[in-house]
């Protein structure tokens, strides 16, 4: 006996998408595929894997449909991206899943759903504030690039959380650079902290979420929760460094310069250096930063930016990786950063605001 239902194609769309980024990328694994519960007007669909899981919840108006499927995400989404009208209808029978949206009509075969793993109770999760999202997804996007995602140091391999009263901040390390950003948030007295699972991270980065969500920390895990939608993620174990101690403030020598400008001269003059070496000669006194390589065969590169302000008058030369400086550098939009900086042997710090954000971007030098 066949069920059918009508369905927002948009919205669907949208949940199939979540599904499919938590669901298991091995193909051959049950758990690529996702659950669809059709009962009490309701469409509820749980996907998962070993670090994360989603619980997404529809409202429909066919109250009499109770039916449970088991489907790939990965092909339902395909499907739904390439429809044209607003509603698609769903036939669903036994084994089987007939998709019509206008002129166009496809069948998906569905698998048995009790290959997949029994859903265990839910563990108890304590609500602790409400975040907003848009700026949660902000600080995991700019951070799930720099976790050493093969460190065996596991706190390494993760996204570093703080919710301090009204302060929000993520950071992220892989022992050459670090990178610390700091935004405000409001009406919330919690101060705890953890280190959320690297594929935690990105997972929600992608999604789509209400204004505000709930979050919420178990014993082991963490979850974003708004009215129809639930995201979890594993947490590491262990204790993050102490990034604090290695933050530079105004103490410390530092020059401003333009963020654009900088970044042009990194990417020409590092361009005959296969190694990714380049040189910062800092001149405080003539206004101006130098940037150079040389490669074996003794080609040389040299640039020039102007520094726009600097507290002292010494003169440096560091040496950095070129990738790591013009990875931040992309990552970031305002006019003017400023350079921190001790030695030519200690860690140099870029600093950075921009509209809600404050950048705290540390890299070492290399040493010879």
């Amino acid at each position: 006996m066949s069920e059918t239902i009508k369905i927002s194609t948009q919205e669907f769309k949208k949940v199939m998408q979540t599904a499919s980024l938590t669901s298991s990328k091995e193909k051959d694994n049950i758990l690529s595929n996702a659950l669809i519960e059709i009962k009490n007007s309701k469409i509820t669909v749980v996907s998962k894997n070993s670090i994360t899981k989603s619980k997404q919840i529809i409202e429909i108006e066919n109250e009499s449909i109770d039916k449970t499927i088991l489907i790939n995400p990965h092909t339902v989404f395909n499907i739904f991206k390439e429809l044209k009208e607003n509603e698609t209808e769903m036939i669903i029978e036994d084994n089987l899943i007939k998709i019509k949206n206008g002129k166009f009509k496809t069948n998906i075969k569905t698998l048995n759903q009790e290959l997949y793993p029994n859903e265990q109770q839910e563990e108890e999760m304590d609500k602790k504030t409400t975040l907003p999202f848009e700026k949660i997804k902000h600080l995991f996007k700019s951070t799930t690039p720099y976790p050493d995602k093969n460190d065996i140091s596991r706190e390494y391999t993760g996204v570093f959380i703080e919710i301090q009263n009204e302060n929000l901040k993520a950071s992220a390390t892989d022992h050459f650079r670090l990178i610390n950003i700091v935004t405000n948030i409001e009406n919330s007295n919690t101060n705890i902290s953890f280190i959320i699972e690297n594929e935690g991270a990105s997972l929600i980065s992608k999604v789509e979420m209400e204004k505000d969500v709930e979050f919420l920390i178990g014993k082991n895990n963490i979850a974003l929760k708004d009215n129809n939608k639930i995201i979890y993620s594993k947490t590491i174990e262990g204790k993050f460094p102490e990034y604090q101690a290695i933050l530079l403030d105004e103490n410390s020598n530092f020059i401003t310069i333009n963020r654009n400008g900088i970044l042009s001269s990194i990417k020409r003059v590092s361009i005959t250096n296969q190694k990714n070496e380049i040189e910062l000669e800092i001149k405080p006194n003539q206004k101006t930063l130098i940037v150079s390589s040389q490669n074996q065969e003794g080609e040389e590169s040299t640039d020039e930016t102007q520094i726009i302000n600097s507290n002292n008058e010494n003169e440096i030369k560091i040496k950095l990786d070129s990738r790591f400086a013009m990875n931040f550098l992309s990552q970031i939009t305002t006019e003017n950063i400023e350079l921190f900086y001790r030695s030519s042997e200690e860690p140099i710090m870029l600093k950075a605001s921009e509209n809600e954000y404050l950048y705290n971007y540390i890299m070492t030098p290399i040493i010879e």
